[in-house]
């Protein structure tokens, strides 16, 4: 090279260092025969060299802030392009535009971003792209200005001040504000407006002017808002009155009519200057007094009144105090013979100066219109009374009753005298009391009494013997005192008194059973003796009184120890006692018991194929109660207390049904509360391949687990693991190793697997041949992901780059689209391993 040796004894020569201008040539020295010289010099070959460049690209925009659907242009400028460099434009990182050094869009939105990748066809690049600076666009969206005007009021009274305020939206900054009445401009520059003489159908506008950015129109009209005015009016009331003179306690009506009062005008009645009534256009008073003065004030609620309140005329009120009439009547006699004369005079008050007289007797009328009655026929016990009516002014009633005057009249009478025993059938030495009772006998007639007519006792209407003997008649002599009798002496009926002799009532009772249940029905039968026809009977439990008056007494809720009796009452005749208590039976209850069952389990949160005890604890069992066990509602298990299941699914529900055999029992059955039982699957791991990672690299262990939702893990050893509690542990290892893996679902459920890291040396194919026959068409670093970070980089013998990878990416042969030349290419692996160096080699292309 240069005349200078270099290379080997070899016909090919190889160098990657030549520079511009190096001269090569070829001496051989031949060892044919016959040669007329040995060494022979070649042709030279001059080499031209050109540095390598780096292109690059910058871009530019017309603008960066903008308004929504304004064109945008950007335009790339490379350098070591090449003579005719491809444009890729990017927006957001997607291909748009065309192979164009600008690029134009009418549609960005906020936010996006332009690149603009170049491809270089220069010669002797370093690389055949580069990648622009980024243009972020501004974009502003297009805004309609608009303005809504309100008025303080729209319905208002003649002269009422209106203030209309104007509301805008994208008026900018500094709006401008032009205010219409009917149409015509008024106000000044402002978003407030006032008018305190609009008339009635008077309309305010506002057309608003916008100074902001981006608008589709500068100008905007508000709403219509129509002014309602009404004129103004003055309320007034007059009142009037059912009546101005009167009697006192006269009802009055006094009725209000208004003028301009409004929808529901609001009443204040006065009476003498104080409040009276309620909220009413009628006010009526019963006790209104002489000189009292009516009048009304009333509230208008009308619109636009000049004032709110007007008072009424008033009214003032004549009253005549009222009289109340009365009579009274008095007689000549009220006791008198049958057929005496009887003269009875009324004497009235307020009965005015010519009142009207009715007489009654005994309600009836009688008489004639006079102020005095006479009758010379009154029978006992006529009633007299007198009506008047009055002609008097302002009387509370026209008319009134006097008192009544009663007539007591005595006929000629024959006294007689009926005597009446307290019993006439008795036992013996019963005391037996007669009494007398006499008609006319006067107001103190004289009784003798006789004892089979001897005469016996005091004068007295009663008379007392207790110690009569059977057919023993008494009597009476009654001597009058009375007026007009016929005769002074009568003698009553007679009594003859029956004597029997005394006997003892007994009484016994018997239980249809004395030992039961709670709840079980006993009669109790009671028999007596000397009870008479009809004896009462009043059953006592411990004492106290139950049951009706029947010789049967039926209970169904006796208690432990309860006494039962029975307490006769006898009708029988002569009875020494009227009652009599039975014998007392005492009552054995077994109280009623209700069985219940309750179970538990050995365990109810389980992995699949656990085995789980279900124990069952009754209560009122019996000696041997019966046990069917359910799952799931079907019968399982055997007549036992205790059942054990290895099969149980998520879900399944165990109860047991207790059969009670004991005594007294409510129900004989009962089934125990339900046990749900939540099983929990046993994790599976899924068998792999071992896993392979390169010198100085590391990966990701991973297991593939099925059977659960949320699982923890457990890696053992935790050597070069950068944690032995995740899923995907980062492993560095230095030497193979295997890892176990314990894996727990949420339920706590294990398993354990394997995991195999095999270690290998860093290895690249040497050769490959994209011929697309399938077969080698490909060239990569196998295994890259051992190096996280690594990029990978191919180039020809020049030096040049023709491929690079950050990602385990194959290499497809090609340069730039175009198909690389056969021939050795070399490559550089950067392994983004602190002080790990590159890793290099090379490989053959074939075709």
């Amino acid at each position: 090279m240069n005349g200078a040796n270099v290379g080997t004894n070899n016909s090919s020569y190889t160098n990657t260092s030549l520079a511009n201008g190096d001269i090569i040539t070829c001496e051989i020295t031949s060892n044919a025969v016959c040669t007329s010289t040995s060494t022979a010099t070649s042709n030279s070959v001059t080499i031209t060299v050109t540095p390598q460049v780096t292109p690059t690209v910058v871009i530019a925009a017309s603008a960066t802030s903008i308004c929504a659907g304004t064109s945008v242009t950007f335009t790339a400028t490379p350098s070591n392009g090449g003579t005719s460099p491809t444009y890729q434009w990017k927006l957001n990182g997607a291909n748009v535009g065309t192979n164009n050094s600008s690029y134009t869009n009418t549609s960005l939105a906020n936010g996006d971003i332009i690149t603009c990748e170049i491809t270089s066809n220069a010669v002797c690049t370093s690389t055949s792209t580069a990648t622009s600076n980024s243009v972020t666009i501004t974009v502003t969206p297009q805004v309609t200005p608009t303005v809504v005007i309100a008025a303080s009021a729209t319905s208002i009274c003649a002269g009422t001040g209106v203030t209309f305020t104007a509301t805008s939206t994208n008026g900018g900054t500094s709006p401008t504000y032009q205010w219409k009445l009917n149409g015509v401009n008024v106000g000044t520059n402002n978003s407030v407006y006032t008018n305190n003489s609009l008339v009635n159908g008077d309309i305010v506008t506002c057309e608003l002017t916008s100074n902001a950015n981006c608008t589709s129109t500068s100008t905007a009209i508000s709403n219509s808002v129509t002014i309602n005015v009404t004129a103004q009016v003055t309320p007034s009331i007059s009142i009037a009155a059912s009546a101005t003179s009167i009697c006192a306690g006269t009802s009055i009506t006094f009725t209000a009519t208004p003028t301009n009062g409004g929808t529901s005008p609001t009443y204040q009645w006065k009476l003498n200057g104080v409040n009276v009534g309620t909220n009413n256009s009628v006010y009526t008073n019963t006790s209104l007094a002489n000189g009292d003065i009516i009048t009304c004030e009333i509230t208008s609620n009308a619109v636009c009144t000049s004032t709110s309140t007007a008072t009424s005329n008033s009214v003032t009120i004549t009253v005549t105090p009222q009289v109340t009439p009365t009579v009274v009547i008095a007689a000549s006699a009220t006791s008198i013979c049958a057929g005496t004369s009887v003269t009875f005079t009324a004497t009235p008050s307020n009965g005015g100066t010519s009142p009207t007289y009715q007489w009654k007797l005994n309600g009836a009328n009688v008489g004639t219109n006079n102020s005095s009655y006479t009758n010379t026929s009154l029978a006992n016990g006529d009633i007299i009374t007198c009506e008047i009516t009055s002609n008097a002014v302002c009387t509370s009633t026209s008319t009134a009753t006097s008192n009544s005057v009663t007539i007591t009249v005595t006929p000629q009478v024959t006294p007689t005298v009926v005597i009446a025993a307290s019993a006439t059938s008795i036992c013996a030495g019963t005391g037996v009391t007669f009494t007398a009772t006499s008609t006319n006998g006067g107001t103190s007639p004289t009784y003798q009494w006789k004892l089979n007519g001897v005469n016996v006792g005091t004068n007295n209407s009663v008379y007392t013997n207790n110690s009569l003997v059977n057919g023993d008649i008494v009597t009476c002599e009654l001597t009058s005192n009375a007026n007009c009798t016929s005769t002074s002496t009568a003698i009553s009926n007679s009594v003859t008194i029956n004597v029997t002799a005394q006997v003892t009532p007994s009484i016994s009772i018997a239980a249809s059973a004395t030992s039961i249940c709670a709840g079980t029905s006993i009669t109790f039968t009671a028999t007596p003796t000397n009870g008479g026809t009809s004896p009462t009977y009043q059953w006592k439990l411990n004492g106290v009184n139950v049951g009706t008056n029947n010789s049967v007494y039926t209970n169904t809720s006796l208690a432990n120890g309860d006494i039962i009796t029975c307490e006769i009452t006898s009708n029988a005749v002569c009875t020494s006692t009227s009652t009599a208590t039975s014998n007392s039976v005492t009552i054995t209850v077994t109280p009623q018991v209700t069985p219940t069952v309750v179970i538990a389990a050995s365990a109810t949160s389980i992995c699949a194929g656990t085995s789980v005890t279900f124990t069952a604890t009754p209560s009122n069992g019996g000696t041997s109660p019966t046990y069917q066990w359910k799952l799931n509602g079907v019968n399982v298990g055997t007549n036992n207390s205790v059942y054990t299941n290895n099969s149980l699914a998520n879900g399944d529900i165990l109860t047991c049904e207790l059969t009670s055999n004991a005594v007294c029992v409510s129900t004989i059955t009962t089934i125990s509360q339900p046990l749900t039982i939540k099983v929990f699957p046993i994790p599976v791991i899924i068998p792999q391949p071992d896993f392979t990672v390169l010198q100085n690299g590391q990966m990701n262990l991973h297991v593939n687990v099925s059977g659960g939702s949320s699982f923890t893990y457990q890696w053992s050893p935790a050597s070069y693991l950068n944690s032995d509690k995740i899923s995907n542990p980062v492993c560095k290892p230095f030497t193979n190793i295997a890892y176990s893996v314990v894996v727990k679902n949420e339920g706590g459920c294990s398993t354990t697997g394997m995991v195999k890291v095999n270690v290998t040396p860093f290895i690249a194919i040497s050769a490959f041949s994209p011929n697309g026959d399938g077969i080698n068409d490909t060239w990569q670093v196998a295994d890259l992901s051992s190096y996280p970070g690594a990029v990978v980089e191919v180039f020809d013998r020049r030096g040049a780059s023709v491929f690079k990878t950050s990602v385990n990416k194959p290499w497809d042969g090609t340069i730039n689209g175009r198909a690389a030349a056969v021939g050795t290419y070399y490559y550089v692996v950067k392994t983004n391993i602190p002080g790990m160096k590159p890793l290099t080699g090379w490989v053959q292309l074939i075709r």
